[in-house]
């Protein structure tokens, strides 16, 4: 029997997250017929119900890395935006502590003595917090590569974060520092958070 299904989607970035979704849904069967407006994050759905029922597709996008619901919760929206309101809090605090130390001597701020010889742990411990708190760009960036086999706005700046990082911090460890980019791959991530 064929039914409809009205959905909110939480957590695409950009169209292409929306057409992810689309792609992936299509394959499975008894999907007869999907439409996802990204700018109002609902998706029109029509499924045979013999094959797929409506909390198997609800899985299937979570699966994805994003948050489908059957209905706009109010607190489920207002403890999002609380929580995005938080973490942007923090990352934009530990990015501003981050940059006398990864930046401020093209700016002409010196650092006392003390704190240049140990200006490398404060930028990776700093960046580090910063990867923790932007966790989402990983979760839903990765999980469309995984799942989809096509990227998204996410999983490009997931990609080139991840890869800046991962470099720095051998770098780092292998006592480099004339080769640590910390600081730039958490400038993408605040970029896309605001």
């Amino acid at each position: 029997m064929t039914n409809k299904l009205f959905l909110k989607i939480y957590g695409m970035s950009c169209v292409n997250c929306a057409k992810t979704i689309e792609t992936y849904l299509k394959r499975k069967k008894g999907i007869l017929d999907i439409n996802i407006n990204f700018t109002l994050e609902k998706a029109f759905i029509l499924y045979d119900d013999d094959l797929i029922n409506k909390f198997e597709i609800i899985n299937e996008i979570n699966l994805l890395g994003y948050n489908a619901k059957l209905e706009i919760d109010e607190n489920f929206e207002k403890k999002k935006i609380k929580n995005f309101k938080l973490r942007l809090f923090f990352i934009i605090l530990f990015a501003i502590l981050l940059f006398p130390f990864s930046m401020g001597h093209h700016f002409g701020l010196l650092l006392p003595h003390t704190f240049h010889q140990t200006k490398h742990w404060f930028e990776f411990i700093f960046t580090t917090i910063i990867l923790v708190l932007g966790y989402n760009f990983f979760q839903s960036g990765f999980a469309s590569i995984i799942k989809t086999r096509t990227a998204n706005m996410d999983s490009l700046i997931s990609i080139g974060a991840l890869s800046s990082y991962v470099y720095s911090f051998f770098m780092f460890f292998e006592k480099k520092y004339d080769f640590l980019f910390f600081e730039s791959w958490d400038r993408d991530i605040r970029i896309f958070l605001l």
